[in-house]
């Protein structure tokens, strides 16, 4: 089965990005993500590609203690 990345809630024919492979879909969903902000996975089915997952931008923060 295929996974599709789309930065839309609602699924779009002909998505621009596809793949095979679940952790690619989702590492480039992750970097998708800072610059173009949330972007929804899909997974391929027999009908309807059903949502799997949003990615949203997540900043890297560092805790300083004192």
């Amino acid at each position: 089965m295929k996974w599709f990345i789309t930065d839309t809630f609602k699924f779009v024919d002909n998505p621009k990005w596809i793949f095979d492979d679940f952790d690619v879909t989702l590492e480039t969903a992750h970097k998708l993500s800072q610059t173009m902000g949330n972007m929804y996975i899909w997974k391929e089915t027999k009908g309807q590609p059903i949502k799997w997952m949003k990615v949203t931008k997540w900043i890297q923060c560092k805790l300083i203690l004192k």
